[in-house]
């Protein structure tokens, strides 16, 4: 089978080189094979809709962007950003990375990452790879992180950099396309 190129670079799937072209959804592990970009001619997959529950006034209803990566960034990826600037220390900026993991066919493959821009937040907020909440379906798109634990000071923290909400506060986010 051939390499697989996009704009002159090599293509990978889930960290291996890229040798069919439909790399994205290989053994029929594409999550929702509606949200992929595709590879002959490329695609980015289609930007999402995350809109935010809270018992933290700060984030409770806000929305923002999800982005679709293109085909060379393991093709169903999506990362966008929620900058808290009313924090009252220091904006917090909180990047978001959803991906699939190409474990399973369906909506249950997907994981989100949070990774704040404040080290002082990186203990009450960092999540890596955190599952879906089921049930989920492709078809409307419908996927939900619930419980993840908003910026707030943690314990014996007197620097104040991550004072967004309290620390009982906690956020869902539902994506849609």
């Amino acid at each position: 089978m051939p390499l697989i190129f996009n704009d002159g670079q090599l293509l990978f799937d889930s960290g291996q080189v890229a040798m069919d072209l439909a790399c994205c959804c290989n053994a029929g592990t594409c999550c929702c094979d509606n949200l992929s970009g595709t590879v002959n001619p490329p695609t980015n997959p289609p930007d999402l809709t995350v809109t935010i529950a809270s018992s933290c006034p700060l984030m409770d209803g806000l929305t923002f962007t999800l982005v679709g990566q293109g085909p060379g960034f393991d093709c169903q990826k999506w990362q966008g950003s929620l900058n808290l600037g009313g924090c009252p220390s220091a904006p917090i900026i909180l990047v978001f990375t959803l991906r699939c993991l190409h474990t399973s066919n369906g909506c249950s493959g997907y994981v989100m990452t949070v990774q704040p821009n404040n080290s002082a937040c990186a203990d009450a907020v960092h999540v890596v790879d955190q599952a879906v909440t089921l049930p989920c379906t492709c078809s409307p798109v419908s996927l939900v992180f619930d419980n993840l634990a908003a910026p707030s000071r943690k314990v014996g923290d007197m620097s104040g950099q991550c004072d967004c909400c309290a620390g009982t506060d906690t956020y869902t986010l539902t994506i849609t396309l």
